[in-house]
């Protein structure tokens, strides 16, 4: 008996690691690759269907779909959770980007440093220029004021232009064009230029006058 119970202790044996040999040599699907179990499949992946590995939601695939990669929008519990995000942290238990960073809208696993300045790199579809700047556009990849507004370092934002005479309200929103951004001045809550300084404004509407003059003079002549 006591034989009889030792090779039954041997075998068992055998079999349990014969199992344990199996499931260490096993390899697991890429997202992609046929399956029939979700076990078959790398991890933070599933078995869609009994087909093909696809990543579990708020998880996307490696370039070499070999990993399923956290992205924003996943629930955490600490910023561990969200170390395959670049750039991002845990924050009220969601996986988000960093203050001073955006998401790449061509991956969401990928968080880009937030434009500083008129001029720094965007992408199109989003309103990070907008978030950051008021009245800008991601023009060419590249933060814009919009028409009719420019970039004000004081502020750190794009302004209202305001011409020569008329009103303002601070002397930074006084605006002729770059090659004229510091002519002119706020005095009297009215756009003016400055003294001893040349006021492409000044020229134009000194010109606009002389035309319109003219315009008048020949409409009495007739």
């Amino acid at each position: 008996m006591t034989a009889l119970i030792c090779i039954s202790f041997i075998l068992y044996s055998l079999v349990g690691y014969a199992f344990s040999q199996q499931d260490s040599e096993h390899t697991f699907a890429f997202v992609g690759e046929k399956c029939e179990r979700d076990i078959d499949c790398i991890e933070n992946a599933f078995c869609r269907w009994q087909d093909i590995c696809v990543c579990d939601p708020y998880y996307s695939p490696s370039l070499d779909k070999s990993k399923c990669i956290a992205t924003v929008g996943l629930s955490c519990s600490d910023n561990e959770s969200c170390r395959s995000i670049a750039n991002g942290e845990c924050k009220q238990r969601v996986c988000t980007c960093k203050d001073d960073f955006f998401l790449d809208s061509n991956n969401s696993s990928h968080c880009i440093s937030r434009p500083a300045q008129i001029g720094d790199r965007c992408q199109a579809n989003t309103d990070v220029c907008q978030e950051s700047f008021n009245y800008a556009l991601c023009i060419n990849e590249k933060c814009q004021c919009i028409t009719g507004y420019h970039f004000v370092n004081e502020t750190r934002e794009c302004v209202q232009s305001r011409a020569l005479y008329f009103t303002c309200s601070h002397s930074y929103e006084c605006y002729a064009g770059d090659n004229f951004s510091d002519s002119m001045e706020c005095k009297n809550q009215q756009c003016v230029c400055k003294e001893g300084e040349p006021c492409k404004g000044s020229l134009v509407t000194a010109v606009g006058i002389l035309v319109a003059i003219l315009f008048f003079l020949q409409r009495i002549a007739c």
